[in-house]
């Protein structure tokens, strides 16, 4: 995967990889506006648990969980949203892809210039699919 700034910050979902080993997923939606900016919001198939729960659309299930990674008992719930197949999801914006794709470009040798928002947006996930 390619390095950047972006990458290397301590991001909820970047912590719960770290940390429990949970898959992070790259979505282009907007994250939740009730769920503070650090904790880790899950997807799955099936209900999770959490401190906060709601159904809402399809990315790898209908069921969201986010969870308050400082809580005590964050470890847990996490361990147990892992294996009902939870994803931790990356909300990526625009100002992701404008941090990531002058990096990708360059070590690419590519013009960064020559691309669309469109081209660049398929680019970032297909760098950033779940098996990365």
């Amino acid at each position: 995967m390619i390095s950047t700034q972006f990458e290397k910050a301590a991001l909820p979902e970047q912590i719960a990889a770290d940390r429990f080993g949970a898959w992070v997923f790259h979505v282009w939606a907007i994250r939740p506006a009730n769920v503070p900016a650090d904790w880790v919001v899950f997807n799955a198939p099936r209900p999770l648990p959490g401190h906060q729960d709601w159904t809402n659309g399809c990315i790898h299930g209908a069921f969201f969980s986010a969870v308050d990674l400082a809580a005590p008992d964050a470890e847990r719930i996490v361990r147990d949203i892992i294996s009902l197949d939870g994803w931790a999801l990356h909300y990526t914006t625009q100002a992701d892809l404008e941090a990531w794709w002058p990096v990708f470009a360059r070590q690419e040798g590519l013009d960064q210039h020559s691309y669309d928002p469109d081209d660049v947006r398929r680019a970032y996930f297909y760098h950033h699919r779940k098996e990365d």
